[in-house]
């Protein structure tokens, strides 16, 4: 049931769904693994991670695009909870990092333009991930990239496809009002706050922002512009800011990619006040970020949260 890259470390039985990475060679390049069963729109499978000594990446790849270690090219979640396109990082802090005992759905949709990825981990939807440009119509395969010997993984393909396909989050039920995802409305810069013309640089486009809650009192914060940025953040009541509360927030990471000069405006201006935020004000139809020389007003945003990853291809 699982085909070699090439490496000939993938050890399998004939039609077993089971296999166990043998013999791996000396590197830091993955050992890839493609289940011989194509998919069909609709179709789900999980992958249990049965051992693991440091990191893998699961999802989907063609039969062009699998290939030995790096230039394994497609659409996969994994390692400290990124999403990968084989040898590149595409979106940081998708989910948490896959350990030994995790349980990985994938449910893919194919159409005649597009291979849209939903993942799950340990039964958590965490939403769509890809919506993929195919560049010819191909089947697609489930793939496993591994690290280390003696990593063991197992597929298996339920009778029953999960209803949600929607970004659930962290820990079930929400827990903050502020949990969700925000379109960017309005956009106040500089020290007198002046506003900021966002509708004009955003080009008939939105800027999103989502809020997860990842413990008491802590948040991470993704802002999709025309790059991905995430950043942690920690809240807690300050009698001396009410009604607001306090508002610490760390330094921002993003991908890298250039986009067209009003979004990149924006995105640039977000970048640098994201780490000045001190306060924030949340209500059932509105969020307000404030810092010394920002002020960010936000919309609930009907969609996908966070954003799928749409600038990839699928060889």
């Amino acid at each position: 049931m699982w085909l070699d890259d090439g490496s000939g470390s993938v050890n399998c039985s004939a039609d077993a769904p089971e296999f166990e990475i043998v013999g791996k060679a000396k590197g830091d390049a993955p050992s890839n693994a493609r289940c011989t069963t194509s998919l069909s729109s609709g179709q789900y499978f999980e992958i249990d991670v049965q051992e693991l000594q440091k990191s893998c990446f699961i999802g989907v790849a063609s039969e062009k695009g699998f290939a030995p270690g790096y230039k394994c090219k497609g659409l996969f979640f994994g390692g400290p909870g990124n999403l990968s396109s084989g040898g590149a990082l595409v979106r940081p802090g998708f989910g948490k990092p896959i350990k030994k005992g995790a349980v990985i759905g994938v449910l893919v949709q194919i159409s005649e333009e597009a291979v849209t990825v939903v993942f799950y981990q340990n039964g958590r939807c965490l939403g769509p991930g890809f919506v993929a440009e195919r560049s010819v119509p191909s089947d697609v395969f489930p793939v496993v990239s591994t690290s280390s010997d003696g990593d063991r993984f197992a597929i298996r393909f339920p009778s029953t496809v999960p209803d949600i396909r929607d970004r659930q989050p962290e820990g079930g039920a929400k827990s903050h009002p502020a949990q969700g995802a925000w379109a960017l409305m309005k956009m106040m810069v500089g020290p007198e706050l002046g506003e900021f013309p966002l509708s004009d640089r955003m080009e008939g486009g939105t800027a999103v922002l989502t809020v997860e809650g990842v413990g008491s009192g802590k948040f991470r914060f993704s802002v999709k512009v025309c790059n991905n940025m995430r950043v942690e953040a920690s809240s807690e009541t300050d009698e001396s800011l009410a009604p607001f509360d306090s508002l610490r927030v760390g330094l921002p990471m993003s991908t890298k990619m250039m986009g067209p000069p009003g979004p990149m405006e924006v995105e640039n201006l977000l970048g640098e006040g994201l780490g000045k935020l001190f306060k924030w004000l949340v209500s059932e139809d509105s969020l307000l970020l404030v810092g010394p020389d920002i002020e960010l007003s936000f919309v609930p945003h009907v969609g996908d949260e966070p954003f799928p990853a749409t600038d990839v291809k699928i060889p």
